[in-house]
């Protein structure tokens, strides 16, 4: 960090050189943009973010000449580079508006030992500085002070605007630079997330992950956490609409699968292959990926299968019981009903659930014949008895001659 020791708004700083480089370069001394008023020269700020990328290092001048004229044979290389490291302080002096020659402090690119280096005891204020020591100290809170680290994040990640330098994207000297940035940020956004969860905050955390996915829309993990925030606060459309964004942005924009386990939920929400089973551990096999809780919610089975992974990863978190239940519509002798009488029965026995459980549980017609229930938060004890009165209700309510219900129910993996 420079001598400035916190600059809570650079907007607000005065008389300190203000660099911002992530997601837009540019160059401000209290309200002028200097970069734009001298952009004379791309060659001037190339070198100067060149400066800034090896801030810590004394940088031989040999190199900064293979960067800037790579292949290229100039009579003169030493000279250019010296008049253009000229041209480049008279820039940073704000076009003299400081008055007076430039000293030692204000010096930005000093000469040293046949090498140059950013001046880092000269008054500026970088936002990749700013930007790793708040995500830097918030990461050392987290555990003490969960609370300042959440606004420590929330100050750090508000300065990560694009990635570094976008500009130069194709110089290899600024790919090192650029990624750390970037893991820097992902990383803060998940502990970030992490610790709003965990103190509930989920109207927070869906902010968060909504700005972040704005900045990084094929990250999976982001997709994952934001829709968990989704779930906590029963916003299902939204859980729906927002996962088939993601599959489908995918599958524009990369041509490919999002990601291995994002390519594995697509696949298996586009199976149509969903047969009677008894088998509620074959059912779980097949069921898998991403959670939700609240609400007598109806649903397809592609949104139950997301629900389902999201209940699966809430139960192993919070260590409690989540169970997944069956009722399937039979004639005696486990026969598939003909299909008048089938949809018949289907439509009451999907009446009796909607009325029978509780607004948090979850419904889905899994196949022509079943419906799969998720029930969160009952013991063994009490999902017996939901299980066992919504057959009552459907075989009093049921006018359906040999007509039979089955019913079974088993844990989620904790």
């Amino acid at each position: 960090m420079s001598k400035v020791e916190r600059v809570d708004s650079p907007q607000a700083t005065k008389n300190v050189l203000q660099i911002f480089t992530m997601g837009h370069f540019h160059v401000k001394y209290n309200d002028r943009v200097i970069s734009e008023d001298s952009g004379k020269s791309y060659k001037i700020w190339k070198l100067f973010n060149y400066f800034l990328t090896f801030k810590d290092k004394l940088v031989p001048a040999e190199m900064i000449m293979e960067t800037l004229w790579p292949d290229k044979h100039i009579s003169n290389p030493q000279h250019n580079l010296s008049n253009l490291v000229y041209r480049l302080r008279q820039v940073l002096n704000c076009g003299g508006s400081r008055g007076g020659g430039i000293g030692e402090k204000e010096c930005y690119i000093v000469f040293k030992q046949g090498s140059y280096v950013f001046n880092k005891n000269a008054d500026y204020w970088l936002d990749t500085e700013e930007f790793e020591k708040l995500c830097l100290k918030a990461r050392s809170l987290a555990g003490d002070n969960p609370q300042e680290a959440i606004e420590l994040y929330e100050e750090g990640l508000s300065l990560y605007m694009g990635e570094y330098l976008p500009a130069l994207a194709y110089e290899d000297w600024v790919s090192s630079a650029r990624k750390y940035y970037h893991r820097l940020y992902l990383k803060s956004v998940l502990d970030l997330s992490e610790l709003l969860q965990k103190m509930g905050n989920y109207s927070e955390m869906e902010n968060i992950l909504e700005r972040a996915l704005q900045q990084e829309p094929f990250e999976e993990e982001l997709h994952i956490n934001f829709l968990e925030a989704l779930i906590e606060q029963g916003k299902y459309s939204k859980v729906k609409s927002h996962y088939e964004e993601v599959v489908s942005l995918f599958q524009r924009e990369l041509g490919v699968k999002p990601s291995r386990e994002l390519s594995d939920l697509y696949e298996r929400i586009g199976s149509k292959n969903r047969h009677v089973s008894h088998d509620l551990g074959a059912i779980q096999e097949g069921l898998s990926l991403w959670e939700e809780a609240d609400g007598a919610f109806l649903c397809e089975p592609d949104t139950f299968r997301l629900l389902y992974r999201l209940e699966e990863r809430r139960a192993q978190r919070r260590g409690e019981a989540v169970f997944l239940g069956s009722f399937t519509v039979l004639l005696p002798g486990q026969h598939i009903p003909p299909r008048k009488k089938l949809e018949q029965a289907v439509a009451k026995l999907k009446l009796v659930l909607k009325r029978t459980l509780r607004k948090g549980d979850i419904i889905c017609r899994w196949n022509d014949t079943q419906f799969l229930v998720l029930l969160p938060g009952l013991s063994a004890e009490q999902v017996d008895k939901t299980m066992k009165r919504v057959s009552e209700v459907f075989i009093q309510q049921n006018d359906i001659d040999g007509i039979v219900l089955e019913k079974s129910s088993r844990a989620l993996k904790i």
